[in-house]
């Protein structure tokens, strides 16, 4: 779900989309109107944030500590084609033939007892693929503000709302 040249700050977005709504583009936080809507695009993961975010890379391409972040603070754009194989970037076919369902928690801000919302988390790269598979298919974007990462899961409207999807 992430670009990961992106998150290893290797490639830099110049566009994305506002993240109350999911779907107007936008190039700043001034192109995003209301109340916490801000411009998100895919951007460089903090390991301060995410310690395993370089981990799952180094693992699934055998690569050594200093490929995601150490040369791409030398050459920002720069991407290693090999994190472009299973990367977001490189996905070509986005054509979901059932419902999806996004479901966000932003607005918390991160310390050492909270993950923070999810734009700690990739946010910028969550909502380039929703709008890649939301012109195919049935996708909805729905944010719980003031929340952390992962706690809209088993909330009592996030279960009401899957099994309204499903016709349970």
């Amino acid at each position: 779900m992430w670009d990961i040249n992106a998150g290893c700050g290797r490639v830099r977005y110049t566009s994305g989309y506002c993240d109350q709504d999911g779907v107007n583009s936008c190039t700043s936080d001034r192109d995003c109107s209301g109340d916490n809507n801000r411009c998100r695009m895919p951007s460089t993961m903090g390991s301060h944030v995410v310690p395993s975010w370089e981990g799952v890379f180094y693992h699934l391409y055998s690569t050594e500590p200093a490929q995601c972040y150490a040369i791409a603070s030398n050459e920002p754009d720069d991407p290693y084609s090999p994190f472009d194989q299973s990367g977001m970037r490189s996905g070509t076919d986005w054509d979901l033939t059932h419902t999806v369902d996004f479901f966000t928690d932003k607005g918390r801000e991160a310390s050492s007892t909270d993950s923070g919302g999810d734009e700690y988390w990739g946010l910028g790269h969550f909502l380039y693929v929703f709008n890649n598979i939301a012109s195919a298919s049935d996708a909805h974007w729905t944010v719980t503000e003031d929340s952390s990462h992962c706690n809209s899961f088993g909330a009592d409207s996030t279960v009401a709302t899957i099994k309204a999807r499903m016709g349970l």
